[in-house]
């Protein structure tokens, strides 16, 4: 399966750092030094990431071979895909829900088990 992980926002000075929003719960994993993303398109990828740092709430990134902020700013919207490693986890059916307050499982028919 494969999930959005970011979105290049724009560049950041003049060495090819970009910023991005970041759209995973883990960054630190799926945006890390090393990371390859598939793009979208996919005629501006793969990216690899190069170096991954905070600043001011945001993630800057820099990828290998964009080396200036004219590159850096031809990649301005590109999305990237990180592809999900097969899970033993079963998905959660869609006539469940999880009630974040108490922990339960609350199935469509209205019963609940403790998931705690």
């Amino acid at each position: 399966m494969q999930l959005v992980v970011g979105r290049i926002i724009r560049p950041h000075g003049v060495r090819g750092e970009l910023a991005v929003e970041v759209r995973t719960d883990d960054p630190e994993l799926r945006l890390a030094t090393g990371a390859v993303l598939a793009t979208q398109p996919a005629a501006a990828g793969p990216l690899t990431v190069t170096r991954a740092r905070w600043h001011t709430g945001k993630l800057l990134l820099t990828f290998d071979g964009v080396a200036d902020r004219d590159g850096a700013d031809g990649l301005r919207g590109v999305r990237w895909w990180w592809t999900r490693p097969n899970s033993r986890r079963s998905p959660i059916r869609m006539s469940s829900v999880i009630t974040s307050s108490s922990g339960s499982l609350c199935t469509g028919q209205g019963t609940s088990t403790s998931e705690r």
